[in-house]
């Protein structure tokens, strides 16, 4: 080490050879978020040439401070007010001084204390379900956090500890947040959704919109499960398999296309949907067993088979009257419209159902003496009715 310099106070200039690394004193222990200062004392030689001063920390800085003896030295102090934060935790507090030519830095090493952060529910591999589960809870906090609680979703308390067990977890287990406790504070993870694996569920034939007889249809599969499906299985209504994909198309459809199911299949097994009846549109079709039969009055029976239901007017010869219907029944794609007659009836009557794929018309002769005008006909009212509910 250089002794002092032998020049008038006013007039000398400090030597960079003889700068000396400088002193950073601060708190041993900081608290995150509460104001603390730190000194950095400074040797040099030479008063009326100081050294320029830097912080590696923001904050307020003062000084320097009226120079002191020490020794054949002079020791200027400078001050650093600041807030340190979790980040500055076991990092060093740098202060460095400038001598023209030579720099010098000195440090701290902080110890910052501050509450737990960054809290996490560690599940581990996928579980399968109705298996069990171990969760532990993780943290950053400075001390160590020292005790742990376990939330369900509903913000009830279900156990304490650093672990916490599910005996037995299913597709259905609720998600489940963790609380670290230390000296300097509590914060909580956020609700954590155990990976639980299980076969598909709810699975089912999308069959979109409805189509109209004779066109194309792409039929897909969809499941819940976990991992996701990656095979699935098109089955006809006796189980026979049709096809392999998670889609199927059926070129052309008609109005008795059969029901149709599907498998889906994952790693934890597999499972099929309900068979599904395809919504086919197609125009009326009127049944020959429509007609009419008078006995004591005229009943005229226009028997519709469509999709979407229709609508039926009646019309008198030459389409000179309208009629109401008196009764309508309807049966999935089957309707019965019924017409009662009155004094004068007409001979003839015509029935015309539309729908919005297209129209059909048949026209009806009323008869005498109970006869009736198809020979397909039945003797009764009702008998028209059950026998074409006993084939839906």
């Amino acid at each position: 080490m250089m002794g002092k310099q032998n020049c008038p106070s006013n007039l000398c200039v400090s030597s960079p050879e003889t700068a000396e690394q400088p002193s950073v004193s601060v708190e041993d222990e900081l608290t995150s978020g509460e104001q603390v200062s730190a000194t950095c004392a400074v040797s040099h030689s030479c008063p009326s040439d100081l050294p320029q001063v830097t912080w590696s920390h923001q904050g307020s800085h003062s000084g320097p401070s009226q120079p002191q003896d020490h020794g054949q030295w002079k020791l200027t102090s400078y001050s650093l007010t600041f807030t340190p934060s979790r980040e500055d935790h076991n990092t060093r507090l740098n202060c460095t001084a400038d001598f023209k030519g030579k720099t010098v830095t000195g440090y701290k090493t902080l110890t910052v204390k501050y509450p737990p952060y960054n809290v996490k529910v560690v599940t581990g591999p996928p579980v399968k379900e109705n298996e069990s589960v171990t969760l532990t809870c993780s943290s950053d906090s400075n001390p160590p956090a020292t005790s742990y609680e376990w939330f369900s979703l509903n913000k009830t308390l279900v156990a304490k500890g650093s672990s916490y067990q599910l005996m037995k977890v299913s597709r259905h287990t609720e998600a489940i947040s963790c609380t670290a406790i230390n000296t300097e504070g509590r914060n909580s993870s956020k609700p954590h959704q155990i990976n639980v694996l299980y076969p598909p569920f709810n699975v089912k034939v999308v069959t979109g919109p409805p189509v109209k007889e004779n066109d194309s249809v792409t039929l897909t599969c969809s499941s819940d499960s976990n991992p996701p499906a990656t095979n699935y299985e098109w089955f006809s209504l006796n189980k026979s398999l049709l096809a392999k994909g998670s889609s199927y198309q059926l070129v052309k459809v008609f109005r008795d296309t059969e029901a149709i199911s599907c498998t889906a299949i994952n790693t934890e097994g597999r499972n099929s949907s309900d068979p599904q009846k395809l919504d086919i549109l197609y125009p009326p079709d009127i049944k020959n067993e429509s007609s009419c039969q008078s006995v004591s009055s005229t009943v005229c029976v226009c028997i519709v088979d469509s999709n979407p239901p229709s609508e039926v007017k009646w019309f008198g010869p030459n389409f000179s009257k309208t009629f109401l219907s008196s009764r309508t029944e309807i049966k999935e794609s089957l309707s019965i419209f019924t017409l009662k007659g009155w004094l004068g009836f007409p001979d003839t009557v015509q029935c015309v159902a539309t729908n919005s794929v297209g129209s059909s018309s048949i026209t009806l002769k009323t008869t005498q003496n109970g006869e009736t005008s198809h020979p397909g006909f039945y003797n009764t009212m009702s008998q028209v009715v059950c026998h074409y509910e006993s084939t839906l």
